[in-house]
């Protein structure tokens, strides 16, 4: 199930409880007092214009139309990926943006208020959009807080989780830095794994030769078997990249609750809890690979302070509280 159904869709459902309320791609009957426009996917062309239509019957009926808006689309860019492991052809890419674009750009004009998941991205939605903008942020998994570990693993093991679209951002210029033995675990989504095995197998992508890479599919119960293997936690984007400009802190807060002492480029949702982690493009992160278990504090710190304030119940009331607002 894609995050942005379990951790945004998913909290928000929980406000309504027993009341009439309905969710999915194709709606049986259109809502009286609020319709959510979630993340658009391309996969079906029939999506851009039902989605546009359902909204506009509603807002006719009196319904007030709320957009949640969480990856920065609206913004046109030309396409200079480093994405190595890229499985859609250039031009295939170019076209699904475009549809994005162009659906988002039709979708504004409708809607009464946009929620954005970081308040980076809220600042760019902003030049599109008049109305009010709200940051209601990622909520994280059910997950166990876990104590960072005690002991160095052999060999000594980092986690990369994310979307198979975040995977070209590992295999960078700081990969061929590390100067010791590392494995690398990569939990990523099912489909994309047979693509990425045979590509790394094929040498078509180049690894260190001090460096293994072991693939698997994601899921709440291979995060927390790969944490009780890891000693450490990678979080490698570009910042530089604009589609990753509005991307929320997801990932690192769930990497604090797992107990995993964590190296991460500095994306602009990352900022706030700069103290907790440990920039990949800084001349610390050599000190980082080398003894990860000296950065546990900051771990133990930010299960306190920061890991709190993402959990589901406290997200669930933010929406609550806007649902009540309108």
């Amino acid at each position: 199930m894609l995050a942005s159904v379990r951790l945004r869709a998913g909290v928000a459902l929980r406000h309504f409880k027993d009341e009439d309320c309905t969710a999915g791609d194709i709606l049986d009957s259109l809502p009286s007092k609020i319709i959510v426009i979630g993340k658009y996917l391309d996969d079906d062309p029939s999506r851009h214009s039902r989605w546009l239509e359902n909204v506009k019957q509603a807002k006719c009926q009196g319904c007030k139309a709320i957009l949640d808006y969480t990856d920065h689309h609206l913004f046109h860019a030309v396409r200079t990926t480093h994405s190595i492991l890229t499985i859609k052809d250039q031009p295939t890419l170019l076209k699904q943006e475009a549809a994005r674009r162009d659906f988002y750009a039709k979708l504004v004009p409708l809607i009464d208020v946009a929620v954005c998941s970081s308040e980076n991205l809220k600042c760019k939605l902003e030049k599109y959009f008049p109305g009010p903008v709200v940051v209601i942020e990622d909520a994280i998994d059910d997950y166990p807080i876990l104590q960072p570990a005690s002991a160095l693993s052999t060999p000594l093991t980092g986690l990369f989780f994310g979307h198979g679209t975040n995977i070209s951002y590992l295999f960078r210029d700081f990969l061929f830095k590390i100067d010791r033995p590392l494995r690398i675990v990569v939990l990523t989504n099912e489909d994309m794994l047979p693509a990425f095995q045979q590509r790394i197998a094929s040498r078509h992508v180049r690894v260190p030769t001090n460096i293994d890479i072991e693939f698997a599919g994601w899921s709440l119960k291979a995060m927390v078997a790969a944490t009780n293997i890891s000693n450490f936690c990678l979080i490698p984007s570009d910042p530089d990249d604009p589609r990753k400009s509005g991307a929320s802190a997801n990932r690192l807060i769930t990497a604090f609750a797992l107990g995993l002492p964590t190296c991460a480029d500095m994306i602009e949702s990352y900022r706030p809890y700069k103290d907790f982690f440990v920039d990949i493009r800084s001349n610390e992160f050599l000190e980082f690979i080398h003894n990860p278990i000296a950065y546990a504090s900051m771990v133990i710190q930010a299960q306190k302070d920061i890991v709190p304030l993402f959990r589901k119940d406290v997200i669930e009331q933010k929406w609550s509280d806007l649902f009540e607002s309108l």
